[in-house]
C-alpha cells in the first residue's frame, strides 16, 4: 500500500524524474541525472546573480560619470562632489 524506504539507491530519483524508462533503467543513471539537474540550477543561479550585480556596478559607474561631469562644469562644489561620490561608492 505505501512505499517504504528508498529501495534501490536511485529508485527515489527515478520516481522524481518520471517513470523509469529505458534510459533510467539503472539507479545510478537516475542519481547522475538528478545531480546534473541540481548542478545546472546552481550554475544558473550564480550566473544570474553575477549578471544582476554587474548591472548594479555599471549603474554606479554611470552615476559617477554624471557626478564628475557636474563637478567639472562647476554645478557643484568639491565638498558636495566628494560627499556624493562617497555615498555612491558605498
Amino acid at each position: 500500500m505505501f512505499y517504504r524506504g528508498m529501495g534501490q539507491i536511485g529508485d527515489y530519483c527515478g520516481r522524481i524524474f518520471g517513470h523509469r524508462s529505458y534510459m533510467f533503467n539503472s539507479p545510478w543513471v537516475s542519481l547522475i541525472v538528478g545531480a546534473l539537474v541540481v548542478v545546472l540550477v546552481v550554475v544558473l543561479a550564480v550566473a544570474l546573480f553575477k549578471t544582476l550585480n554587474k548591472k548594479k556596478n555599471s549603474t554606479n559607474d554611470d552615476l559617477l560619470e554624471l557626478l564628475k561631469s557636474k563637478y567639472v562644469a562647476g554645478e557643484i562644489d568639491e565638498e558636495e562632489y566628494l560627499r556624493k561620490k562617497k555615498l555612491i561608492n558605498k
